[in-house]
């Protein structure tokens, strides 16, 4: 579906129930991989979502020159107009494929709501802020630091428990 820009420049989108898996992993991949910042995963998911399901366009930078499809190019969608940009994140094609991979996806934008009655799974019991039990007991030997220690006759090491043939 091509819509029109309100800068004058044009977007060919890619009709939701035309995305393949690979456009599913493509958008994952790369909130996956962006800093889940607060807040930060449904932008990124957005901006993927937007990168995906455009096939084709005509927007120009600041030089006139046409930009790479964001799919190409993600940081093309930071060229754009607020206006444009604005008009992609708002459209019904955009919002439909944005909401669908939220569900998918399962994840929660901020990692303090841990203990939220409407989860579908309770809160494990040590889950949380504070939950972390104390230190691990230290698993040093007396041996100095990278040296190898020598198997003695009846260790695992020195082949225990095996028979001569």
């Amino acid at each position: 579906m091509k819509i029109d820009l309100p800068s004058g420049a044009w977007a060919d989108l890619l009709a939701p129930d035309k995305l393949k898996a690979k456009h599913q992993r493509a958008v994952m991949r790369a909130i996956t991989a962006q800093d889940q910042r607060e807040g930060g995963m449904a932008v990124d998911l957005t901006d993927g979502v937007i990168a995906i399901i455009i096939q084709d366009w005509n927007v120009t930078g600041d030089d006139g020159e046409l930009l790479p499809l964001p799919s190409e190019k993600f940081a093309s969608l930071d060229e754009l107009t607020i206006e444009d940009y604005e008009t992609l994140l708002g459209h019904e094609y955009v919002v439909q494929v944005a909401t669908r991979l939220m569900k998918l996806r399962g994840e929660r934008v901020s990692p303090d709501d841990w203990d939220d009655p409407e989860s579908p799974s309770a809160p494990s019991a040590v889950s949380g802020p504070g939950s972390r039990a104390g230190r691990s007991p230290s698993t040093r030997t007396s041996a100095p630091s990278g040296t190898k220690t020598k198997s003695t006759p009846g260790s695992r090491s020195a082949g225990a428990g095996r028979r001569k043939s």
